[in-house]
């Protein structure tokens, strides 16, 4: 919301007219003598026989002409400070009441009573436009909270503001495109995290305002769907039908929209057992017993096997095979 005084009426009738032919008295700016006259306009479309009295001075002498018995009605181009509040409340032995009015159209309403108890009402309607903000929005990821484990359909939602006006709301995930969120103080965004695979996400969300600055802020969830369709998995080598002989590797990869729990290799229907690794697996195969010889456990990227023979009867001898 953007605090203004441009518009705000401050005080009405401190001094009520004692004829009835009084002149209603307003005091203000002299910038803001077109939306007296408009208002003045408006009430003698009832009142005809209305008179008015406009005193535009500046807002420096609005408040005491209220205060002090020479206005009626004291209009601001400013907002009012702690002195205009207390020159006020001190003589008339009540506050100041404070109106926030945002950027946009708004509707303004005056009403008139007589000591008969009839009411005539009146009403302007006003576009309040207060310029760029010189400074950053600021927004807020209310639900869910950081670190949370979402599933299916997952509603993001917050708050942001502006002392000018926000202009957007986006929401990214992952660093991804950003997406308009629905409304701006209040925003929502749907996240459909089936199309995300399970795992840590971050998601983003970014305000901006008329002037184009903007903030941001950022909260992390885990994902967690359980998986609707089989795994996928490959033997990448040897190939089908490959001649092998000695200790062979078998080498391949497997998937899950979800995760993987296992991977295990078999000879021959034989019993199962687990390969190294789940994601790029391997198998380390004694084609002379069928057993499993070993398992190399290494991390991610390219690795060299290094392999020294020891003198024997299938031995060179001491030379360093690399490969």
């Amino acid at each position: 919301m953007t605090r203004i005084a441009i518009l705000a009426l401050l005080g009405a009738a401190a001094t009520p007219a004692s004829a009835a032919d009084a002149p209603i008295r307003i005091w203000g700016p002299a910038a803001m003598r077109g939306i007296a006259e408009h208002w003045a306009d408006a009430y003698r479309q009832a009142h005809p026989e209305a008179r008015f009295e406009l005193t535009m001075r500046g807002s420096d002498t609005a408040i005491p002409g209220l205060y002090g018995g020479q206005a009626d009605i004291a209009l601001m181009g400013r907002r009012n400070d702690l002195v205009d509040d207390a020159g006020f409340s001190r003589p008339l032995g009540y506050n100041v009441t404070r109106i926030e009015i945002a950027n946009g159209s708004h509707t303004i309403t005056a009403r008139a009573t007589n000591t008969f108890g009839i009411m005539t009402v009146v009403k302007i309607a006003v576009t309040v436009s207060n310029g760029a903000s010189s400074q950053p929005p600021t927004i807020s990821i209310a639900q869910p909270a950081t670190n949370a484990t979402v599933s299916g359909a997952a509603s993001i939602q917050g708050t942001a503001a502006d002392a000018a006006a926000l202009a957007s709301v986006k929401v990214s995930i992952d660093s991804g495109t950003p997406v308009a969120a629905t409304g701006l103080q209040n925003w929502t965004y749907a996240l459909d995290t089936t199309k995300l695979s399970n795992g840590v996400h971050t998601v983003t969300a970014t305000a901006v305002n008329q002037a184009g600055l903007t903030a941001a802020a950022t909260i992390t969830l885990n994902v967690s769907n359980a998986s609707t369709q089989p795994p996928t998995i490959s033997i990448a080598q040897p190939a089908n039908n490959a001649i092998v002989s000695g200790a062979a590797s078998i080498q391949g990869t497997a998937a899950d929209a979800a995760a993987l729990t296992s991977v295990k290799v078999s000879i021959d229907s034989a019993t199962p057992v687990a390969a190294t690794d789940l994601q790029n697996w391997t198998y380390a195969l004694d084609t002379t017993t069928g057993k499993l010889l070993a398992r190399i456990k290494v991390g991610a990227g390219a690795h060299g096997l290094c392999v020294w023979p020891q003198p024997g009867r299938y031995s060179l001898g001491h030379t360093g095979i690399l490969r």
